[in-house]
């Protein structure tokens, strides 16, 4: 018997906050994602969050159901499935 091809999608939908401006920005992702590449298109997308020594932005994860934990995304070879992050879940950029 064969099974019909079921194809979830690996997409997730995170809200990007810039802690310096306030802006939210809206993304579909890939959950395998890594948090590097992340880092990139936020650094891309909000131009203004490259630390004045050039270096990648700073990212924290918020749950979208336990806003309280606040989790470092410290480890930049890691994937957002890593964190754990689900669709509607907050990223914040330092």
């Amino acid at each position: 018997m064969v099974r019909p091809n079921v194809k979830q999608s690996n997409l997730i939908k995170i809200r990007v906050l810039n802690q310096q401006t306030g802006a939210i920005w809206e993304k579909r992702v890939p959950r395998m994602i890594t948090v590097q590449t992340l880092q990139g298109l936020v650094a891309k997308h909000f131009q203004t969050v490259m630390n004045v020594n050039g270096s990648l932005p700073q990212l924290t994860y918020i749950d979208a159901k336990y806003p309280e934990l606040m989790v470092p995304m410290d480890n930049s070879a890691k994937t957002l499935d890593f964190y754990s992050v689900q669709d509607g879940d907050t990223v914040i950029v330092k």
